[in-house]
């Protein structure tokens, strides 16, 4: 459906890798290439992520960690150590692979701020995390 509207996204963002690969399917169907007429992310960095024709780009996660973390909040919980809700924020990494590209009619290059070093990954802060700041 997204890739029928009369305005069509430049990109897509998937929750999840499987998705993606659907959404790559759907694309070829209609015959929009991607990255050229429509950019596609992900999340998961599946096994053979980067085998795929684009490879994706995908938003690497550490399954392991979150793991541990739940069955240690799991614990926790058992234990009665934690009545409240938790919030946990584990670590990701943008891994860009050949699935994107600038949006026609807009000028290359980086349209974020540049890196900063103090963040995690380099992230730059968005307008939303300034005002949390602030």
């Amino acid at each position: 459906d997204l890739l029928e509207q009369d305005e069509p996204p430049t990109a897509i963002f998937t929750f999840g890798d499987m998705l993606a690969t659907g959404a790559m399917r759907a694309a070829r169907q209609a015959g929009i290439r991607i990255p050229d007429d429509v950019s596609l992310v992900s999340f998961d960095d599946i096994h053979n992520a980067d085998l795929l024709a684009p490879a994706l780009t995908t938003v690497r996660q550490s399954a392991a960690e979150f793991g541990t973390r739940g069955v240690n909040m799991l614990l926790d919980f058992i234990a009665g150590r934690k009545s409240e809700t938790a919030i946990e924020r584990v670590g990701v990494e943008l891994v860009i692979r050949s699935s994107v590209a600038p949006p026609h009619g807009r000028p290359s290059g980086r349209s974020l701020p540049p890196p900063d070093p103090g963040r995690p990954h380099g992230l730059p802060v968005s307008a939303r995390e300034e005002e949390q700041e602030s």
